[in-house]
């Protein structure tokens, strides 16, 4: 048996998928909307410091002779 054949949670997953289909669609509709969005998405970038400049790989000054650019972060 899978775990969505449970009626309640199954009922519940197609009451997500209506939502969201829903809220897609009005988002495409209205203008107001997608701009209310982007203002938002945009007041949490700037509190995370999403717009800030990016350090150097290295973690050093630009300036520094130590940061060349060469070096990559490590892959785990």
């Amino acid at each position: 048996m899978r775990p969505f054949a449970w009626c309640p949670y199954a009922a519940m997953l197609e009451v997500g998928r209506a939502q969201k289909t829903i809220f897609v669609a009005r988002y495409l509709r209205l203008r107001d909307l997608q701009r209310e969005i982007e203002e938002g998405l945009n007041v949490m970038e700037s509190s995370n410091g999403a717009n800030s400049p990016a350090r150097p790989c290295c973690g050093q000054a630009s300036g520094s002779p130590s940061c060349d650019g060469s070096r990559r972060p490590a892959v785990i």
